[in-house]
């Protein structure tokens, strides 16, 4: 064992800490590739069983079959829009991400079109809000996250004075609803 270790000890010696310190990178990537291939392999293992259970997917009518028609993907585009009859909850999330980011809303012009020959009605808010920069700006952000048919149409924003962080901003934003 002592001449394994002088061995050991003069080789190491030899190539000194830049190529001990190659050595260790090279069993550290073994080792990290090991472990990021065999996960890989678990994820390859699954994707193949459900390859072999698509074909009886196909023939029970769960997976479609081919390229949607045209038809199919404007129901599908139509079927995106909340329906017409859920816009009180819609503009309860509104009136929430006002509190949770505390802007002041005053009251507000709501304008509700339904255009003849149309499959969406459009319900036009505009809403003057007041807050700090940051507030309205959160505001916003959280409308269009939680409100994911709507669209921010316009803004306008004013300041009183330059040393205040109080802002008043008239948002004119768009609510996108199914009809039936």
């Amino acid at each position: 064992m002592n001449e394994f270790a002088a061995r050991a000890r003069y080789w190491l010696e030899g190539i000194g800490w830049p190529g001990i310190a190659g050595l260790v990178l090279c069993a550290l990537s073994i080792v990290i590739a090991a472990t990021a291939i065999t996960s890989r392999l678990d994820e390859l293992d699954a994707l193949r069983a459900e390859s072999q259970r698509s074909p009886e997917r196909l023939a029970d009518g769960s997976l479609p079959r081919g390229k949607p028609t045209r038809e199919e993907e404007l129901l599908n585009f139509y079927g995106f829009f909340p329906p017409l009859s859920t816009l009180p909850d819609w503009l309860e999330r509104i009136y929430a991400a006002a509190d949770k980011n505390g802007v002041a809303l005053e009251t507000g012009e709501y304008r509700l079109v339904q255009e003849k020959g149309w499959r969406l009605a459009r319900y036009q808010l505009t809403l003057p809000v007041k807050g700090s920069y940051g507030q309205v700006r959160g505001f916003i952000a959280q409308v269009l996250t939680d409100v994911p048919a709507s669209a921010l149409d316009e803004i306008g924003i004013k300041r009183d004075t330059v040393g205040t962080d109080r802002i008043d901003v008239r948002l004119r934003m768009t609510l996108y609803l199914g009809r039936a």
